[in-house]
Protein backbone atom coordinates (compact mmCIF):
# COMPACT_ATOMS: atom_id res chain seq x y z
CA UNK A 1 0.00 0.00 0.00
CA UNK A 2 1.46 3.44 -0.88
CA UNK A 3 2.91 5.48 1.97
CA UNK A 4 0.45 8.24 1.09
CA UNK A 5 -2.41 6.23 2.52
CA UNK A 6 -1.87 4.28 5.73
CA UNK A 7 -5.22 4.83 7.46
CA UNK A 8 -5.59 1.04 7.64
CA UNK A 9 -4.15 1.61 11.14
CA UNK A 10 -4.40 -0.72 14.06
CA UNK A 11 -7.90 -2.06 13.69
CA UNK A 12 -9.00 -2.27 10.06
CA UNK A 13 -10.09 -5.64 8.69
CA UNK A 14 -8.73 -7.07 5.45
CA UNK A 15 -11.73 -5.91 3.44
CA UNK A 16 -11.45 -2.37 4.75
CA UNK A 17 -7.73 -2.29 4.05
CA UNK A 18 -8.30 -3.47 0.51
CA UNK A 19 -10.95 -0.83 -0.02
CA UNK A 20 -8.67 1.90 1.25
CA UNK A 21 -5.79 0.71 -0.89
CA UNK A 22 -7.95 0.77 -4.00
CA UNK A 23 -8.79 4.43 -3.45
CA UNK A 24 -5.20 5.58 -2.86
CA UNK A 25 -3.62 7.95 -5.28
CA UNK A 26 -0.76 5.63 -6.08
CA UNK A 27 2.72 6.87 -5.34
CA UNK A 28 3.90 9.07 -2.53
CA UNK A 29 2.21 11.63 -0.39
CA UNK A 30 0.14 14.32 -1.96
CA UNK A 31 1.35 17.87 -1.45
CA UNK A 32 -1.52 18.61 0.91
CA UNK A 33 -0.50 15.87 3.33
CA UNK A 34 3.28 15.95 3.07
CA UNK A 35 5.03 16.12 6.42
CA UNK A 36 6.34 19.58 7.24
CA UNK A 37 9.98 19.44 8.28
CA UNK A 38 10.14 22.95 9.73
CA UNK A 39 8.12 25.03 12.18
CA UNK A 40 5.75 27.68 10.86
CA UNK A 41 7.44 30.92 9.91
CA UNK A 42 6.67 34.09 11.85
CA UNK A 43 4.94 35.56 8.80
CA UNK A 44 2.68 32.53 8.22
CA UNK A 45 1.78 32.39 11.93
CA UNK A 46 0.91 36.08 11.87
CA UNK A 47 -1.31 35.53 8.84
CA UNK A 48 -3.09 32.61 10.50
CA UNK A 49 -3.70 34.69 13.62
CA UNK A 50 -5.13 37.54 11.58
CA UNK A 51 -7.43 35.16 9.71
CA UNK A 52 -8.51 33.43 12.93
CA UNK A 53 -9.46 36.76 14.49
CA UNK A 54 -11.93 37.28 11.65
CA UNK A 55 -13.45 33.81 12.12
CA UNK A 56 -16.29 32.92 14.47
CA UNK A 57 -14.84 30.37 16.85
CA UNK A 58 -13.61 26.80 16.50
CA UNK A 59 -16.04 23.85 16.51
CA UNK A 60 -14.66 20.38 17.34
CA UNK A 61 -16.49 17.05 17.16
CA UNK A 62 -14.54 14.58 19.30
CA UNK A 63 -14.79 11.24 21.03
CA UNK A 64 -12.77 12.69 23.91
CA UNK A 65 -14.64 13.24 27.22
CA UNK A 66 -15.12 16.93 27.99
CA UNK A 67 -13.32 16.72 31.33
CA UNK A 68 -10.22 15.35 29.59
CA UNK A 69 -10.32 17.80 26.71
CA UNK A 70 -10.94 21.04 28.60
CA UNK A 71 -7.36 21.31 29.98
CA UNK A 72 -6.04 21.06 26.41
CA UNK A 73 -8.39 23.83 25.30
CA UNK A 74 -7.32 25.95 28.28
CA UNK A 75 -3.65 25.54 27.31
CA UNK A 76 -4.49 26.44 23.70
CA UNK A 77 -6.38 29.56 24.83
CA UNK A 78 -3.33 30.76 26.76
CA UNK A 79 -1.68 31.21 23.38
CA UNK A 80 -4.80 32.14 21.42
CA UNK A 81 -7.29 33.77 23.83
CA UNK A 82 -9.28 35.26 20.95
CA UNK A 83 -10.42 31.84 19.65
CA UNK A 84 -13.54 30.46 21.31
CA UNK A 85 -13.40 26.66 21.21
CA UNK A 86 -16.69 24.72 21.24
CA UNK A 87 -16.13 20.96 21.62
CA UNK A 88 -18.89 18.35 21.30
CA UNK A 89 -18.35 15.02 23.09
CA UNK A 90 -19.69 12.39 20.66
CA UNK A 91 -19.27 8.71 19.87
CA UNK A 92 -16.97 7.76 17.01
CA UNK A 93 -19.80 7.05 14.60
CA UNK A 94 -21.67 10.27 15.43
CA UNK A 95 -18.50 12.35 14.98
CA UNK A 96 -18.55 11.47 11.28
CA UNK A 97 -22.28 11.15 10.62
CA UNK A 98 -23.11 14.49 12.23
CA UNK A 99 -20.39 16.30 10.29
CA UNK A 100 -21.33 14.75 6.96
CA UNK A 101 -25.05 15.42 7.41
CA UNK A 102 -24.45 19.09 8.30
CA UNK A 103 -21.88 19.56 5.54
CA UNK A 104 -24.33 18.16 2.97
CA UNK A 105 -26.91 20.74 4.06
CA UNK A 106 -24.44 23.62 4.01
CA UNK A 107 -24.92 24.15 7.75
CA UNK A 108 -22.27 25.27 10.25
CA UNK A 109 -20.39 22.15 11.25
CA UNK A 110 -17.13 20.97 12.77
CA UNK A 111 -13.78 22.47 11.83
CA UNK A 112 -11.90 19.55 13.42
CA UNK A 113 -12.83 15.87 13.83
CA UNK A 114 -11.25 13.64 16.49
CA UNK A 115 -12.06 9.91 16.62
CA UNK A 116 -10.55 6.49 17.31
CA UNK A 117 -12.39 4.26 14.81
CA UNK A 118 -9.99 3.36 11.95
CA UNK A 119 -12.74 1.88 9.77
CA UNK A 120 -14.69 5.15 10.05
CA UNK A 121 -11.59 7.07 9.04
CA UNK A 122 -11.32 4.90 5.94
CA UNK A 123 -14.89 5.76 4.98
CA UNK A 124 -14.34 9.44 5.80
CA UNK A 125 -11.36 9.53 3.45
CA UNK A 126 -13.46 8.03 0.69
CA UNK A 127 -16.14 10.64 1.36
CA UNK A 128 -13.67 13.54 1.08
CA UNK A 129 -14.08 14.70 4.68
CA UNK A 130 -10.55 15.98 5.24
CA UNK A 131 -9.14 19.26 3.96
CA UNK A 132 -5.67 17.70 3.76
CA UNK A 133 -4.12 20.21 6.19
CA UNK A 134 -0.80 19.19 7.74
CA UNK A 135 0.41 20.42 11.16
CA UNK A 136 3.86 21.93 11.50
CA UNK A 137 6.49 20.27 13.67
CA UNK A 138 5.84 16.66 12.66
CA UNK A 139 9.58 16.08 12.19
CA UNK A 140 9.72 15.63 15.99
CA UNK A 141 7.38 12.61 15.87
CA UNK A 142 7.40 9.07 14.40
CA UNK A 143 6.43 8.82 10.74
CA UNK A 144 3.25 6.87 11.54
CA UNK A 145 1.76 9.98 13.17
CA UNK A 146 1.08 11.15 9.60
CA UNK A 147 -1.59 8.78 8.30
CA UNK A 148 -1.84 10.46 4.92
CA UNK A 149 -4.66 12.45 3.32
CA UNK A 150 -4.78 14.93 6.18
CA UNK A 151 -5.33 12.44 9.03
CA UNK A 152 -2.91 12.41 11.98
CA UNK A 153 -2.57 10.43 15.20
CA UNK A 154 -3.32 12.84 18.05
CA UNK A 155 -2.65 10.24 20.75
CA UNK A 156 -1.97 6.52 20.97
CA UNK A 157 -3.67 5.13 24.04
CA UNK A 158 -2.82 1.79 25.66
CA UNK A 159 -5.51 -0.77 26.33
CA UNK A 160 -5.92 -1.35 30.08
CA UNK A 161 -6.93 -4.27 32.25
CA UNK A 162 -8.83 -2.88 35.22
CA UNK A 163 -9.61 -4.72 38.45
CA UNK A 164 -11.64 -4.42 41.63
CA UNK A 165 -9.08 -4.09 44.43
CA UNK A 166 -11.61 -5.27 47.00
CA UNK A 167 -12.15 -8.57 45.20
CA UNK A 168 -8.58 -9.36 44.09
CA UNK A 169 -5.25 -9.12 45.87
CA UNK A 170 -2.29 -7.84 43.80
CA UNK A 171 -1.05 -11.41 43.30
CA UNK A 172 -4.47 -12.46 41.94
CA UNK A 173 -4.55 -9.77 39.23
CA UNK A 174 -3.82 -11.36 35.81
CA UNK A 175 -0.75 -9.91 34.09
CA UNK A 176 -1.17 -11.67 30.72
CA UNK A 177 -4.07 -12.60 28.48
CA UNK A 178 -3.12 -16.23 28.91
CA UNK A 179 -3.40 -15.89 32.69
CA UNK A 180 -6.73 -14.05 32.50
CA UNK A 181 -8.19 -16.82 30.33
CA UNK A 182 -6.82 -19.53 32.62
CA UNK A 183 -8.16 -17.80 35.74
CA UNK A 184 -11.60 -17.27 34.19
CA UNK A 185 -11.82 -20.95 33.27
CA UNK A 186 -10.45 -22.30 36.56
CA UNK A 187 -12.31 -19.99 38.92
CA UNK A 188 -15.36 -18.42 37.23
CA UNK A 189 -16.80 -17.41 40.58
CA UNK A 190 -13.87 -15.16 41.42
CA UNK A 191 -13.14 -13.99 37.88
CA UNK A 192 -16.37 -12.44 36.66
CA UNK A 193 -15.42 -10.11 33.83
CA UNK A 194 -16.60 -6.93 32.09
CA UNK A 195 -15.72 -5.62 28.63
CA UNK A 196 -17.04 -3.76 25.58
CA UNK A 197 -19.40 -5.20 22.99
CA UNK A 198 -17.67 -6.44 19.84
CA UNK A 199 -19.30 -3.61 17.86
CA UNK A 200 -17.46 -1.01 19.94
CA UNK A 201 -14.71 0.50 17.72
CA UNK A 202 -12.11 0.45 20.51
CA UNK A 203 -12.80 -3.21 21.29
CA UNK A 204 -12.70 -4.07 17.59
CA UNK A 205 -9.33 -2.36 17.28
CA UNK A 206 -7.94 -3.98 20.41
CA UNK A 207 -8.89 -7.48 19.32
CA UNK A 208 -7.29 -6.86 15.94
CA UNK A 209 -4.12 -5.81 17.76
CA UNK A 210 -4.13 -8.96 19.87
CA UNK A 211 -4.56 -11.19 16.82
CA UNK A 212 -1.76 -9.32 15.09
CA UNK A 213 0.66 -9.99 17.97
CA UNK A 214 -0.48 -13.29 19.49
CA UNK A 215 -2.13 -14.98 16.54
CA UNK A 216 -5.78 -15.78 15.92
CA UNK A 217 -5.62 -19.25 17.44
CA UNK A 218 -4.42 -18.03 20.83
CA UNK A 219 -6.71 -15.01 20.93
CA UNK A 220 -9.89 -16.93 20.14
CA UNK A 221 -8.96 -19.67 22.61
CA UNK A 222 -8.61 -16.98 25.28
CA UNK A 223 -11.95 -15.44 24.34
CA UNK A 224 -13.61 -18.86 24.43
CA UNK A 225 -12.54 -19.11 28.07
CA UNK A 226 -13.44 -15.52 28.99
CA UNK A 227 -16.74 -15.11 27.13
CA UNK A 228 -18.92 -17.29 29.40
CA UNK A 229 -18.11 -15.09 32.43
CA UNK A 230 -18.10 -11.74 30.61
CA UNK A 231 -20.79 -9.05 30.79
CA UNK A 232 -20.51 -6.60 27.88
CA UNK A 233 -21.32 -2.88 27.74
CA UNK A 234 -21.58 -0.31 24.97
CA UNK A 235 -19.65 2.33 26.92
CA UNK A 236 -16.72 2.12 29.29
CA UNK A 237 -18.13 4.14 32.17
CA UNK A 238 -21.10 1.80 32.59
CA UNK A 239 -18.76 -1.18 32.57
CA UNK A 240 -16.51 0.51 35.12
CA UNK A 241 -19.46 1.20 37.43
CA UNK A 242 -20.50 -2.45 37.10
CA UNK A 243 -17.03 -3.56 38.22
CA UNK A 244 -16.80 -1.04 41.06
CA UNK A 245 -20.13 -2.28 42.42
CA UNK A 246 -18.54 -5.70 42.82
CA UNK A 247 -20.36 -7.45 39.99
CA UNK A 248 -17.04 -8.11 38.21
CA UNK A 249 -13.47 -8.47 39.44
CA UNK A 250 -11.73 -7.66 36.15
CA UNK A 251 -12.48 -5.39 33.19
CA UNK A 252 -10.51 -6.21 30.06
CA UNK A 253 -9.93 -4.34 26.80
CA UNK A 254 -10.57 -1.09 28.70
CA UNK A 255 -9.92 2.38 27.30
CA UNK A 256 -6.60 4.06 28.09
CA UNK A 257 -8.57 7.09 29.27
CA UNK A 258 -9.25 5.07 32.42
CA UNK A 259 -5.78 6.09 33.59
CA UNK A 260 -7.25 9.47 34.43
CA UNK A 261 -10.39 8.09 36.09
CA UNK A 262 -9.29 5.12 38.19
CA UNK A 263 -6.86 6.98 40.51
CA UNK A 264 -9.89 8.78 41.96
CA UNK A 265 -11.10 5.43 43.32
CA UNK A 266 -7.75 4.65 44.99
CA UNK A 267 -8.29 1.57 47.18
CA UNK A 268 -11.37 0.45 45.23
CA UNK A 269 -9.86 -0.18 41.79
CA UNK A 270 -6.65 -0.21 39.81
CA UNK A 271 -5.30 -1.08 36.37
CA UNK A 272 -2.44 -2.88 34.74
CA UNK A 273 -1.07 -3.59 31.26
CA UNK A 274 -0.94 -7.09 29.83
CA UNK A 275 2.69 -8.12 29.39
CA UNK A 276 2.19 -10.45 26.46
CA UNK A 277 0.42 -7.83 24.33
CA UNK A 278 -0.87 -4.31 25.01
CA UNK A 279 -2.46 -2.76 21.89
CA UNK A 280 -2.24 1.00 21.49
CA UNK A 281 -5.35 2.54 19.96
CA UNK A 282 -4.74 5.61 17.72
CA UNK A 283 -6.98 8.64 18.20
CA UNK A 284 -6.98 10.49 14.87
CA UNK A 285 -7.55 14.15 14.04
CA UNK A 286 -8.22 16.10 10.84
CA UNK A 287 -9.22 19.56 9.66
CA UNK A 288 -12.47 19.23 7.75
CA UNK A 289 -13.03 20.20 4.14
CA UNK A 290 -16.08 22.28 5.11
CA UNK A 291 -14.41 24.07 8.01
CA UNK A 292 -15.88 27.55 8.56
CA UNK A 293 -12.81 28.48 10.65
CA UNK A 294 -9.88 26.91 8.81
CA UNK A 295 -7.23 29.23 10.27
CA UNK A 296 -8.38 28.54 13.83
CA UNK A 297 -8.38 24.81 13.07
CA UNK A 298 -4.84 25.01 11.67
CA UNK A 299 -3.62 26.83 14.79
CA UNK A 300 -5.18 24.20 17.05
CA UNK A 301 -3.71 21.36 15.00
CA UNK A 302 -0.27 22.98 15.07
CA UNK A 303 -0.55 23.54 18.83
CA UNK A 304 -1.15 19.84 19.54
CA UNK A 305 2.25 18.96 18.05
CA UNK A 306 4.24 21.45 20.12
CA UNK A 307 5.82 20.97 23.54
CA UNK A 308 2.95 22.83 25.20
CA UNK A 309 0.34 20.82 23.33
CA UNK A 310 1.88 17.44 24.10
CA UNK A 311 2.30 18.25 27.79
CA UNK A 312 -1.31 19.47 27.93
CA UNK A 313 -2.51 16.20 26.40
CA UNK A 314 -0.55 14.12 28.90
CA UNK A 315 -1.58 16.16 31.93
CA UNK A 316 -5.21 16.48 30.81
CA UNK A 317 -6.14 12.87 31.47
CA UNK A 318 -4.48 12.91 34.88
CA UNK A 319 -1.89 10.22 34.18
CA UNK A 320 1.16 12.40 34.84
CA UNK A 321 2.19 12.66 38.46
CA UNK A 322 3.48 16.02 39.64
CA UNK A 323 6.89 14.52 40.30
CA UNK A 324 7.23 13.52 36.66
CA UNK A 325 6.28 16.90 35.17
CA UNK A 326 9.84 17.87 34.27
CA UNK A 327 10.33 14.49 32.63
CA UNK A 328 7.25 14.95 30.47
CA UNK A 329 8.28 18.41 29.40
CA UNK A 330 11.76 17.25 28.45
CA UNK A 331 10.48 14.31 26.42
CA UNK A 332 7.82 16.37 24.72
CA UNK A 333 10.46 18.93 23.78
CA UNK A 334 12.89 16.30 22.52
CA UNK A 335 10.84 13.17 21.88
CA UNK A 336 13.62 11.39 20.01
CA UNK A 337 16.25 12.12 22.64
CA UNK A 338 15.32 9.26 24.98
CA UNK A 339 17.10 6.01 24.20
CA UNK A 340 16.72 3.22 26.74
CA UNK A 341 19.97 1.30 27.07
CA UNK A 342 19.68 -2.00 25.26
CA UNK A 343 16.40 -1.18 23.55
CA UNK A 344 18.02 -0.67 20.18
CA UNK A 345 15.53 2.03 19.16
CA UNK A 346 14.45 5.55 20.12
CA UNK A 347 11.51 5.56 22.51
CA UNK A 348 9.15 8.42 21.80
CA UNK A 349 7.17 9.71 24.80
CA UNK A 350 5.76 12.94 23.42
CA UNK A 351 2.96 13.54 25.93
CA UNK A 352 -0.12 12.87 23.86
CA UNK A 353 1.62 10.21 21.82
CA UNK A 354 1.81 7.86 24.80
CA UNK A 355 -0.46 8.55 27.77
CA UNK A 356 1.25 6.62 30.56
CA UNK A 357 1.11 6.80 34.34
CA UNK A 358 4.79 6.26 35.12
CA UNK A 359 7.02 7.95 32.56
CA UNK A 360 10.31 6.27 33.40
CA UNK A 361 12.98 5.48 30.85
CA UNK A 362 12.22 1.74 30.90
CA UNK A 363 8.48 2.14 30.45
CA UNK A 364 8.12 0.29 27.14
CA UNK A 365 9.60 -3.07 26.30
CA UNK A 366 9.39 -2.55 22.55
CA UNK A 367 7.26 -1.16 19.78
CA UNK A 368 7.24 -2.66 16.30
CA UNK A 369 7.85 -0.22 13.43
CA UNK A 370 7.19 -2.17 10.24
CA UNK A 371 4.55 0.01 8.63
CA UNK A 372 1.51 1.36 10.40
CA UNK A 373 -0.54 -1.83 10.92
CA UNK A 374 2.34 -2.94 13.18
CA UNK A 375 3.40 0.43 14.51
CA UNK A 376 0.83 0.71 17.27
CA UNK A 377 0.99 -2.85 18.55
CA UNK A 378 2.94 -2.90 21.79
CA UNK A 379 4.71 -6.18 22.40
CA UNK A 380 6.07 -7.78 25.59
CA UNK A 381 5.16 -5.02 28.01
CA UNK A 382 7.10 -4.30 31.17
CA UNK A 383 4.68 -1.54 32.11
CA UNK A 384 3.94 -1.26 35.83
CA UNK A 385 0.60 -1.67 37.54
CA UNK A 386 -1.03 1.48 38.89
CA UNK A 387 0.55 2.43 42.19
CA UNK A 388 3.93 0.91 41.33
CA UNK A 389 6.89 3.25 41.03
CA UNK A 390 9.18 0.96 39.10
CA UNK A 391 8.66 -1.31 36.13
CA UNK A 392 9.43 -5.02 36.68
CA UNK A 393 12.76 -6.13 35.28
CA UNK A 394 12.41 -7.64 31.83
CA UNK A 395 14.67 -8.25 28.83
CA UNK A 396 14.51 -5.80 25.96
CA UNK A 397 12.17 -6.71 23.13
CA UNK A 398 13.72 -8.05 19.97
CA UNK A 399 13.04 -5.78 17.00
Amino acid sequence: MPASLKISALAVAVAATAALTSCSTGGGSSSSSAVSSAPASASSLKTLKQQAQREHGLVIYANAPAQDFQPVIAAFNKQYPFIKVSPADLTDNVVFSKYEAEAAQGARTADLLIASAPASWVQAEQNGVSAGVTPTGLNAFPSWVNQGHGVFVMSAEPILTTYNAKLLTPSQVPRTWAQLAADAKANPGRYKLASYTISNPLNYGGIYGLIHVLGAGKVWSYYNAMAPVTKTFDDGLTGLAYMLQGAASVGYMSSGLGQGVLPHYKSLAGYTFMRDATPLIPRGITVTKNAASPASAQLFLDFLYTQAGQVALAVAVGVVERAHQDLVEHRALEPRAILRQGAGMPEVFGGGMFHHPVLDVAAFGGIVYRGFPDALVHQRSNLPMSGETESPSMPSATM
